[in-house]
């Protein structure tokens, strides 16, 4: 089984390789291929906690897998990953997770204080915020700081978007709206999401997942920094029906057994604690080969996204 992770690095320079998208053999526990995060943009508003930081939240999109940084979000060839589109509009700021519809891909403006739906071809369909929609672009204004509640998730069910607010510990009805508040749970939390075994959410500072009432500790392993936090929980994804992935730092996945609430497997992709996990996917797609394009089409394409900022290597 194939699972991809995003990685970032939380001390990094603003302009250096800040982070990475792992494809994963889950069965042998081994990274088969690595891809650097591209830094677009990433000499706009410095910042002494790793700039822009890699890459975000992961989904499955009209036939691509879509990734996304602070401010971009990529569409990769399913088999390949080699980006085939760049989609990019002044809401986006400290993206975090993203999740696809069939009519786009609901985007978290955790630094606008809000959620939107843009398609591929950059449109916005439907947006929701916690006080006035941002008038700037947030991309070229990213410290000027919107972001009061910290949306760091956006869920769906039966046709409604729902967001969790780290700061308040609050989970939105966001669109439809009016925005309603609907659930008060923990401060503090990532990948708040209703599953049929009750609220999941990652309490990321306690190293904690909680479902429900039922909740598993993760290990804490080496040092806290300023930025840092051993055992900092952040991101999920389903494996099976009773088996979630969660990451933590210094980037681990940890596979959690659900009816019996204990970690039954972890693999470790980094050592150092200023590696941490953001996004995982599990693909359950099987994309289909590849057409043959023409020698000029590709070398045109190649340009689109020059080789330094998108690489390929093993591990």
């Amino acid at each position: 089984m194939r699972v991809l992770v995003t990685t970032q690095h939380r001390v990094a320079r603003a302009d250096a390789t800040h982070g990475h998208l792992l494809e994963l053999d889950w069965e042998r526990g081994r990274v088969v291929r690595r891809i650097e995060a591209p830094p677009l943009w990433s000499h706009f508003g410095r910042r002494d906690r790793g700039g822009r930081r890699g890459l975000r939240g992961i989904t499955f999109f009209r036939g691509l897998i879509w990734v996304a940084s602070c401010d971009v979000v990529y569409g990769l060839d399913p088999r390949s990953l080699e980006p085939e589109r760049c989609v990019s509009h002044r809401y986006m700021a400290h993206i975090h997770e993203i999740e696809a519809t069939d009519e786009g891909i609901w985007v978290t403006s955790t630094g606008g204080n809000g959620i939107f739906l843009i398609d591929e071809t950059q449109t916005v369909l439907k947006e929701a915020w916690l006080g006035e929609a941002p008038r700037e672009d947030l991309r070229f204004h990213l410290e000027q700081w919107r972001d009061e509640q910290h949306l760091n998730t956006v869920y769906l069910e039966d046709g409604a978007a729902y967001a969790y607010a780290l700061r308040s510990g609050r989970v939105f009805r966001m669109y439809p709206g009016p925005v309603t508040p609907v659930l008060q749970i923990e401060k503090g939390c990532h990948n708040v999401v209703k599953t049929a075994y009750g609220w999941f959410r990652n309490v990321s500072k306690e190293s904690v997942v909680r479902i429900g009432e039922r909740e598993v500790r993760v290990p804490r392993r080496g040092r806290a920094g300023r930025f840092t936090q051993p055992g900092w929980l952040r991101g999920m994804a389903w494996l099976s029906k009773n088996r979630v992935l969660v990451g933590a730092s210094p980037a681990t996945l940890f596979e959690i057994d659900v009816d019996e609430m204990r970690v039954v497997r972890e693999v470790r992709l980094e050592r150092d604690v200023c590696w941490t996990v953001h996004g995982i996917y599990v693909d359950t797609h099987e994309p289909s080969p590849p057409p043959r394009r023409p020698m000029a089409d590709r070398l045109a394409s190649a340009r689109l996204v020059p080789r330094r900022w998108w690489t390929r290597g093993e591990r």
